[in-house]
């Protein structure tokens, strides 16, 4: 074996272990960052209100408007108190208010998998209420 299959490599075993060691180590900060995180953010005292049902009957009369809000801790409004302070619930009573509609049908798709999500989506369609 000669001088620069030599050079060669050592020069792939140390690549191969600064590679190895720099993975290693992006592990473990993720690792710790989870661990950090866990301990840091406290779990839920309690469910989160739903914004699901009709809001903004007062701007008109009509078919309400069906508004399908998909998302996880957001749409199921995680860190509000009230139904009326969740997401779903501010844009169906602005989208009453600004286009003067009877109401606004909220339904709620949380916590859904992406594989189940067009399941969920086509029953929201066919919703009749």
């Amino acid at each position: 074996m000669g001088d620069l299959e030599r050079r060669l490599g050592s020069a792939a075993a140390y690549v191969g272990g600064a590679i190895t060691a720099a993975g290693t180590l992006a592990a473990g900060i993720m690792v710790g960052q989870v661990v950090i995180a866990r301990l840091t953010i406290p779990g839920a005292e309690a469910p989160p209100p739903r914004s699901s049902g009709l809001y903004g009957r007062e701007y008109g009369d009509g078919a309400p408007l069906r508004l399908a809000v998909l998302g996880d801790s957001t749409a199921a409004g995680y860190g509000v108190h009230v139904d009326a302070e969740t997401p779903g619930a501010h844009l169906a009573l602005g989208l009453s208010a600004r286009f003067g509609l009877g109401a606004v049908s909220v339904y709620l798709l949380s916590g859904a998998l992406c594989t189940l999500m067009a399941l969920r989506i086509n029953r929201m369609i066919e919703r009749k209420e």
